[in-house]
């Protein structure tokens, strides 16, 4: 199940460079399948890293999920066109996108997954989502 759709990929990349983005054939329409593609794709790294902490995928995730999917998402769009990752516009947040997905996985920042700040939740609750 993805977390995300084409519409969030439109709120983060302009709509001339997305178009070049999912048009493998240079006809200059978009390809079927590539945006739902990187999308789904984008959710399943999410599930990678979360499945050791919590039952995925989430039916109903929260907000910061479908934000880090669209990050990693247009990351791999501008992949798909071999493009160098220190060239990648999204290569800084997809990094730290990564970054705080592997703390989660570790337990370092379980309280994120509830959606609330790391003072908001107890000890007790912290160590509750295992």
């Amino acid at each position: 199940m993805a977390y995300i759709t084409k519409s969030n990929l439109e709120k983060r990349i302009q709509p001339k460079t997305l178009l070049m983005l999912l048009d493998d054939n240079r006809d200059g329409a978009e390809d079927a399948g590539v945006a739902a593609g990187v999308c789904d794709d984008a959710s399943a790294e999410i599930d990678r890293y979360l499945s050791s902490r919590m039952s995925v995928p989430m039916a109903s995730p929260p907000d910061w999920v479908s934000a880090a999917a669209t990050v990693l998402a247009c990351y791999q769009l501008w992949a798909r066109r071999d493009t160098p990752a220190e060239k990648n516009p999204f290569a800084g947040e997809s990094q730290a996108v990564r970054n705080d997905l592997a703390a989660i996985a570790r337990g370092e920042r379980p309280s994120v997954i509830l959606g609330r700040s790391d003072d908001d939740v107890s000890f007790d609750e912290e160590f509750m989502l295992v």
